[in-house]
């Protein structure tokens, strides 16, 4: 039960500061851009399931616990607009390799553009979305 609140606190924050971030989560050989991609994907076709694979610490999640994480992105992102569309800006790989930021560009549902960054950590399965 602490993984789950953990997960929907950070979901939330995540939510409010990123507006958005697969079906099966990252890949080992995925860049940050395509863990980016895939999860912002995810955003816009509203699988909000899909999406919270790619955050950190979620492998180890049960079925019930992800639902429940992405029933409340699927609130946020609802009062947010959604998104309709994203552009990957810029991908900035820290020098040892274990944090990664994805600058991008967010269009939501009612024409609204902005930039935001998401924030990304090196896990052994590959990159993951950081809950900050």
């Amino acid at each position: 039960m602490k993984k789950l609140m953990t997960i929907v606190v950070a979901s939330l924050l995540a939510a409010a500061m990123v507006g958005c971030g697969g079906n099966d989560g990252a890949k080992k050989g995925d860049s940050p851009s395509d863990v980016v991609k895939k999860a912002m994907t995810c955003a816009v076709n509203e699988d909000y399931v899909g999406m919270v694979k790619y955050f950190n610490g979620t492998a180890d999640a049960t079925e019930e616990e992800l639902k429940e994480a992405a029933s409340v992105i699927a609130l946020l992102y609802s009062l947010g607009g959604g998104v309709k569309d994203f552009e990957i800006l810029d991908e900035e790989i820290e020098d040892d390799g274990t944090k990664a930021e994805v600058k991008l560009r967010l269009t939501d549902t009612k024409g609204g553009t902005r930039e935001t960054d998401a924030d990304l950590v090196k896990t052994d399965a590959g990159w993951a979305l950081l809950l900050d």
